[in-house]
């Protein structure tokens, strides 16, 4: 990356992310607060969350139960990142739900709940293979925590076709279950 497309993205990034201040600001918007029984996520995160395990995880989700099993543990997850990490993913989750900047941000501009498979792999694949690091970093970031989220649930080992731990047995260390 050179300089040039380094301060292009820093100042792109910042203004969205400003934009999303002063908006929650000028609207007096309180701090989000958790949904019920969650650590991390708020009730306006759970179409974002969703949306993103249906085009993360695809067919491999076998219904609604499983699909809130992995929201339950991207909710973990997210929980445990650190204080500093946990701001920008609540930064990342604001843009991309509130009205205001989810649109400009995420070329999304119907409700989450309501995309169809296609275009919730086309806003995947736009960030993906966008020219703003910021969107490919986020991307990366949301895939992984989805994918984690989903393949350290043993409940979804059989939807996924993954046998589970190679090896369990004979680990000489126990598993840590991040």
């Amino acid at each position: 990356m050179n300089r040039r497309s380094f301060l292009k993205t820093g100042l792109i990034g910042s203004s969205i992310l400003s934009m999303a201040g002063a908006t929650l600001s000028l609207t007096g918007c309180t701090p989000v607060l958790k949904a019920s029984g969650y650590q991390f996520l708020a009730d306006s995160d759970f179409p974002f969350v969703r949306a993103l395990f249906k085009g993360v995880i695809g067919p491999a989700i076998p219904d609604n139960e499983a699909l809130m099993a992995g929201v339950r543990g991207f909710d973990r997850h997210g929980a445990k990142l650190s204080p500093e990490l946990q701001k920008i993913l609540r930064l990342l989750f604001d843009v991309a739900t509130m009205p205001l900047t989810k649109g400009v941000a995420t070329g999304v501009w119907k409700n989450w709940d309501d995309l169809s498979n296609d275009e919730i792999y086309a806003f995947l694949e736009r960030w993906q293979n966008s020219r703003l690091h910021l969107n490919r970093m986020a991307h990366a970031s949301l895939v992984q925590l989805t994918s984690m989220s989903w393949n350290g649930n043993p409940a979804s080992f059989s939807h996924s076709n993954y046998p589970g731990v190679p090896y369990a047995s004979i680990l000489v260390t126990k598993p840590n279950n991040y």
